[in-house]
């Protein structure tokens, strides 16, 4: 699962930065943040279902059929968290059995497009390599797990 992430790494993070382009220049022009989620399910089932779930105002970026990423329009680091932990328990509640490995970031932890989803990247492959599943995980608890 992993292994698939780090060989594909380029590609996913070159496919949301160039979705991404509205969401900066409203992030640069009006101060208007945007977070960004990731979810990665262990098993090979479609999470399209699933993204039905999010909120209307967000968008979603397929990049494996158990591998998306949202953007949620507006929202700054406290709206993702919540958006995001209420996804999570969504998912928990239709698909109990598996394991689903979230992280998020804000664009106003970041100061461009590519830094800010290949920390995202960074923040996804740790929970996945310590076995954080059912947790979001965002930088600042990646940085306190490690201490």
């Amino acid at each position: 699962m992993i292994t698939k992430i780090k060989n594909n790494r380029k590609e996913y993070v070159e496919k949301i930065v160039s979705s991404l382009d509205e969401y900066s220049y409203r992030k640069a022009r009006y101060s208007l943040n945007f977070s960004l989620a990731i979810g990665l399910v262990n098993e090979e089932i479609n999470l399209e279902n699933f993204i039905d779930l999010k909120r209307k105002t967000d968008d979603y970026i397929h990049l494996e059929n158990n591998l998306y990423c949202i953007v949620l329009d507006g929202a700054d680091y406290d709206a993702a968290i919540k958006a995001t932990s209420n996804l999570q328990t969504q998912f928990q509640s239709n698909y109990f059995d598996k394991k689903l490995f979230i992280a998020v970031i804000s664009s106003d932890e970041c100061d461009n497009d590519k830094t800010m989803v290949n920390q995202l990247f960074d923040i996804l492959e740790y929970s996945v390599s310590h076995k954080m599943d059912g947790m979001v995980i965002d930088k600042y608890q990646m940085l306190r797990h490690n201490h």
